[in-house]
C-alpha cells in the first residue's frame, strides 16, 4: 500500500535567466506555498505584451488556487480541483483575448504551466509549451507529464518525425495554444500520484530546447542542493547558446 503524504515537506526554488540573446526576460516563475501552487509562464516573443501576459497570468492563478484549496479542504475531491484549475486558466486566457487580442491584433500571449500539491496527489495544468516533469526514484527516472501545444508535437503524434528529428525544428516555436489565444481557450490538466522521493521541474523552452531530458535527470540525480541543480541547468543552457530566456522551478517532495 502506498504511504499517504500527510506530513509532506515541500522545498521549492525558482531561478530565471535572460539568456545570451534576448534583450528582456519575459519569463515569470513563482512559488506560492500558501496556495500550494507552483507556476511558470513564458511571455511570447512575437507579441508586444508577452512579459505583461506572463505577469498577469502568474499574478491571477494563485487566486484561482486559493478558491480551489478552500473547497478541496472540505471535500477532498481532487477531480473537482483539477477541473477548477483548468477552468480558471481558461477564463484568464479568454479575458486576456477578449480585452487585448479580439480586434485582430496579436498584442498578448504567453505559455503557462503550474502544479498544485493536494494531499498525495499532484494536479498539473498547462497551455503552450512550457513543461512539467516528474523525476522519481532518487533521480533514476524522468517523465514529461505535460504535453506541448505546438506544431512539433502534432508532427510527432502523427508519426512524421522522431523527437530527435524535431530538435531545433521551426515547428517547435509555432504554438497551437497559449494564454491569450482565440477564445474559448483549452488548457490541459493532469492528476498524478506523489511517489516516494519525487521531485518536480517546471521549465520554459529555453531550458529543454538546449538541455535534453536525460541530462536534466542526470543533474538531479547527481546533486542534492536544489539551488545547485537550478544553477547547473541554466549554465548548461547558456553554454549551448542561451537562445531564449531560461527558467527553472525545482520542487522536492518528501
Amino acid at each position: 500500500m502506498r504511504k499517504q503524504k500527510r506530513n509532506m515537506i515541500i522545498k521549492a526554488i525558482a531561478k530565471s535567466d535572460i539568456g545570451r540573446v534576448r534583450d528582456e526576460n519575459q519569463d515569470r516563475v513563482r512559488c506560492v506555498p500558501q496556495s500550494r501552487l507552483y507556476e511558470l509562464s513564458d511571455g511570447m516573443g512575437g507579441v508586444i505584451e508577452g512579459a505583461k501576459t506572463a505577469e498577469m497570468v502568474t499574478d491571477t492563478m494563485p487566486d484561482v488556487a486559493n478558491k480551489i484549496l478552500k473547497k478541496w479542504v472540505l471535500d477532498k475531491d481532487v477531480k473537482k480541483a483539477a477541473l477548477g484549475l483548468k477552468s480558471g486558466l481558461e477564463v484568464i486566457s479568454d479575458y486576456i483575448y477578449n480585452n487585448g487580442n479580439a480586434e485582430g491584433y496579436s498584442m498578448y500571449g504567453a505559455t503557462y504551466v503550474g502544479v498544485m500539491v493536494l494531499g498525495d496527489k499532484l494536479v498539473w495544468v498547462n497551455i503552450g509549451d512550457s513543461r512539467g516533469y516528474a523525476i522519481s526514484d532518487a533521480g533514476r527516472t524522468i517523465k514529461q507529464v505535460t504535453k506541448d501545444h505546438n506544431l512539433a508535437q502534432i508532427a510527432f503524434d502523427a508519426g512524421r518525425f522522431t523527437r530527435e528529428e524535431l530538435k531545433g525544428s521551426p515547428l517547435s516555436s509555432q504554438l497551437t495554444r497559449f494564454v491569450g489565444m482565440k477564445a474559448p481557450a483549452q488548457a490541459d490538466v493532469y492528476i498524478t500520484d506523489i511517489n516516494e522521493q519525487e521531485n518536480i521541474i517546471l521549465c520554459s523552452d529555453g531550458l529543454y530546447g538546449q538541455v535534453s531530458d536525460e541530462e536534466i535527470r542526470q543533474v538531479v540525480q547527481s546533486h542534492k542542493s536544489a539551488k545547485k541543480i537550478c544553477d547547473i541547468l541554466i549554465k548548461k543552457a547558456n553554454a549551448r547558446g542561451g537562445r531564449d530566456n531560461i527558467s527553472v522551478l525545482y520542487i522536492e517532495l518528501k
